[in-house]
């Protein structure tokens, strides 16, 4: 009993601090803290990227832009530079990694000094790497490729495993990773299912011939309020594992997504 009653004392001390604390702190820096907030020091503002994609760039429009991120109370900004294509009408055309390019990123640091703005940028032009005529093709990211053989076990066999394309030209730098074997799952042949029937509310676009896996075959699905379904019908059973589907972002274009938008399968 004497540690439970030492405990609670020491409990009511605490809380009792506590408050005391609690009230030198709520009428001490109430205001101090309010007007913090309502005008917060420079380095927690926000940045922005600062995009020079194309061509279609002047000294006299990036100080206009660099001066309205000023006024909108941002901190600064990470230039992001890439190449875009041909501008109509605009000459000269501002090529990346250009002499008169470096000197518009020289100019955007000299501007955002005198603007009081911070200044960052990307390694290098790319969208989601490194890209430029010094990545060379053993230091650059990879990608994984591979190649499928099906092929009957329960005996000694030396197989010959087909090279996976693209990979035969020289710049592609193509190397072994790995040889995997595992028991072919029931009703897996490796082939592309063909369905017995195709149905749709927009039989005009090339259905068939996306799911037969022809060279070139992409549908594009206009961006509507109306519902687009695709139903595809097997003669017989189908054991379905998995569906990979680009994301709907990807599915609608980056410039026309709508949240709400949604994918369902029925089988």
């Amino acid at each position: 009993m004497h540690f439970i009653r030492t405990f609670l004392l020491l409990a009511l001390l605490l809380i009792v601090q506590a408050g005391v604390a609690q009230s030198s702190i709520d009428s001490a820096t109430t205001k101090s803290w309010a007007a913090e907030f309502g005008k917060p020091a420079k380095a927690y503002h926000p940045e922005t990227w600062f995009h020079l994609i194309g061509g279609n760039v002047a000294k006299k429009g990036l100080t206009a832009d660099l001066r309205a991120i000023k006024s909108a109370g941002l901190r600064g900004i990470q230039l992001f530079h890439g190449r875009g294509g041909k501008w109509p009408g605009v000459s000269p055309q501002m090529q990346t990694l250009s002499p008169p390019w470096d000197d518009l990123i020289s100019f955007v640091g000299q501007e955002t000094e005198r603007l009081d703005l911070d200044f960052t940028m990307q390694n290098c032009p790319g969208w989601a790497m490194s890209g430029g005529p010094w990545i060379t093709p053993e230091v650059a990211m990879r990608h994984l490729i591979w190649s499928r053989q099906d092929i009957r076990g329960g005996r000694e066999l030396v197989v010959d495993i087909a090279t996976p394309q693209p990979s035969e030209e020289p710049w592609r730098d193509y190397r072994d990773v790995a040889v995997l074997a595992f028991p072919t799952p029931n009703g897996d042949t490796g082939q592309r299912l063909t369905p017995e029937k195709v149905n749709s509310n927009r039989l005009e676009l090339p259905w068939e011939a996306l799911l037969a896996g022809e060279n070139g075959a992409s549908v594009e699905v206009p961006v509507s309020d109306t519902l687009t379904y695709l139903e595809v019908s097997f003669a017989e059973p189908v054991p379905l594992r998995s569906l990979a589907l680009p994301p709907v972002e990807s599915l609608l274009k980056r410039r026309n997504f709508d949240p709400a938008s949604s994918i369902r399968l029925e089988a």
